[in-house]
């Protein structure tokens, strides 16, 4: 009775550890790492293939979640929201959005849309701040 119950507490663990595995289709976590500054395209994919239709596009999020882009074509401003599942929502812009970010670093961040029935993938680096002098 003893090995049953513990070869059924052993099967329960490893089904634990394996849903808390990430996966493709799960964000994952970003703790610690500043979205703020000035975004800037590298590279846009729309539907897996790399596409210029966006070249010079950016994405400026500010304190108190103010937001810019000239995503659409023109620049807008309006408000964003980042939550803890790694999205981004953006609203009172030109084309608001719900971004997924699938990579952030201090330098590099990847974020997948859907925007007018196409997935986009953006690839922005950070933009260098300008000194005053």
């Amino acid at each position: 009775m003893r090995t049953l119950l513990f070869t059924a507490t052993l099967i329960l663990l490893g089904y634990s550890c394996e849903k808390d595995t990430p996966t493709e289709d799960s964000p994952p976590a970003f703790e610690g790492l500043e979205l703020e500054g000035r975004w800037e395209l590298t590279e846009a994919k729309r539907n897996n293939r790399t596409t210029q239709i966006l070249d010079g596009l950016y994405f400026v999020f500010g304190p108190d979640n103010a937001f810019e882009t000239n995503l659409g074509g023109e620049e807008s401003a309006g408000k964003y929201i980042y939550d803890d599942r790694a999205e981004i929502v953006t609203s009172e812009v030109s084309m608001p959005a719900t971004y997924l970010i699938r990579e952030l670093s201090d330098g590099e961040m990847v974020l997948e849309t859907k925007l007018e029935g196409s997935k986009f993938q953006f690839l922005l680096s950070r933009a260098e701040e300008e000194v005053e002098s």
